[in-house]
C-alpha cells in the first residue's frame, strides 16, 4: 500500500498517458513477467534488511538500473522492439525509457502486490518509497 506525506492512500495508477504505456506492457507476459518478480525479489529484499529505528528507502530512480540488469539479456531489446510497435500502432503515446517503465512497476507494485506500506515522496528530485514498519 502507497501513502503520501500526509498518511493519504495513494492509488494505483495515475492518469496520464505514461501510464497508459505501463498498462499495456501489463499485457505483454515476454516484458512484465520477468520484471514484476526482479522488483519483488529487490523489495523482499529491501524489507529484509530493515531494522527497527533505521529508515529504510527505496530510490526509484537509483536503484532501476540494477534491477535492469538483472533481467534477461534480450529484455531491454524486446521492450525496445515492443516500444517501438506500440508507437506505430498508437503514435499519441509517450516515449518511455526501460528505467521510467521500472519505476511506473515499482509504484504498481507497491500500490497493489505489496502488503507493507510505503510513504511515496520526492526527495532531492527522485520518487522515494520509505517502508513503514
Amino acid at each position: 500500500m502507497l501513502e503520501n506525506e500526509q498518511g493519504n492512500i495513494v492509488p494505483p495508477i495515475g492518469a496520464g498517458q505514461h501510464w497508459r504505456m505501463l498498462e499495456l506492457m501489463l499485457q505483454a507476459p515476454a516484458l512484465a513477467t520477468p520484471l514484476r518478480p526482479a522488483i519483488n525479489q529487490h523489495v523482499d529484499a529491501v524489507v529484509a534488511g530493515h531494522q527497527q529505528g533505521q529508515r529504510t528507502i527505496i530510490d526509484s530512480t537509483a536503484d532501476g538500473p540494477g534491477i535492469l540488469r538483472t533481467l534477461p539479456g534480450s529484455w531491454q531489446n524486446d521492450y525496445t522492439q515492443w516500444h517501438t510497435a506500440a508507437h506505430q500502432q498508437q503514435a499519441a503515446l509517450p516515449t518511455v525509457e526501460p528505467r521510467q517503465m521500472y519505476g511506473m512497476m515499482l509504484w504498481y507494485l507497491l500500490a497493489t502486490d505489496r502488503q507493507e506500506t510505503w510513504r511515496v515522496s520526492m526527495e532531492q528530485g527522485h520518487r522515494v518509497y520509505e517502508f513503514r514498519a
